[in-house]
């Protein structure tokens, strides 16, 4: 029985060394590509990197034990072509997964969970009178999830490349609204005190947004020692804090994995 239990033990070993012998390295040095985009990652004031995918980030190489993380500031759509370019290694910027994005990305595991809503004047009596008339212009992220929602409901459009240029639109009477997640706009909202509010119009594209980091399909073997890490990160009682203050949610939910990647 003895010697039964000792291969037992054994095997299980050899398995699990065989496992962690086979498992790919991460290198020791990423690069990370990020939109300014507060509360998912951006430079404040003072030029210092913040944001939820920032900490993670840090969190997670750190973890892995990549020793060198550079950060690159892209307008939001350049971030896709940067990646598949191979500029950069991943992206860390509240990218959301959808299955169009899925079959050129490899996501990781959802970071975070944020719903749609509208940006407008503070002075504005509702988002309601928001129609498809083409004097109605809804400002959203070009290549963004809400630039697709919108575009096939027919509202007219005004395409920015960063979320600041769509505050100023609306500011600049060039659109009356701006689509993006509620957390990305109560932080707008802290910025223009008293100028802006946050709306959720009847009929409008509402969408729940599960935001994750991307990495090129070529790395995707390293994505599953990327997750374990960030399991391990999602469970710490001082990074849920960090997500609920910011209006953010934890994904509680199965994990859905094809090829190494995040697929919905």
């Amino acid at each position: 029985m003895k010697l039964v239990i000792t291969i037992v033990v054994v095997g299980l070993f050899l398995f699990l060394l065989s496992r962690v012998l086979l498992m790919p390295k991460l290198p020791d040095e990423l690069t990370l590509g990020y939109s300014q985009e507060a509360p998912y990652s951006y430079l404040d004031e003072s030029a210092e990197l913040k944001g939820i995918f920032v900490t993670a980030a840090h969190d997670i190489t750190e973890e892995l034990q990549v020793d060198n993380v550079h950060w690159l500031l892209h307008d939001f759509f350049q971030l896709f072509t940067s990646l598949k370019g191979k500029r950069i290694d991943v992206i860390a910027a509240g990218i959301t997964i959808t299955p169009q994005r899925a079959a050129s990305l490899c996501f990781t595991e959802p970071l975070l969970q944020a719903r749609s809503a509208l940006l407008v004047l503070a002075d504005a009596a509702t988002a309601a009178g928001i129609t498809k008339d083409p004097q109605h212009k809804i400002a959203v992220l070009a290549d963004s999830i809400e630039h697709k929602l919108f575009a096939e409901q027919g509202y007219s459009l005004v395409l920015v490349s960063s979320v600041r240029e769509g505050a100023e639109a609306i500011l600049q009477k060039k659109a009356l609204a701006l689509a993006l997640t509620e957390p990305a706009i109560v932080r707008l909202m802290q910025r223009y005190p008293e100028q802006f509010k946050l709306a959720l119009a009847p009929g409008m594209p509402v969408f729940e947004h599960y935001s994750a980091f991307a990495f090129h399909p070529d790395n995707a073997s390293l994505v599953e020692q990327w997750n374990r890490a960030q399991r391990q990160l999602q469970q710490q009682a001082e990074f849920k804090a960090e997500v609920e203050a910011q209006g953010f949610i934890v994904p509680q939910f199965s994990h859905t994995i094809t090829d190494d990647c995040y697929a919905v």
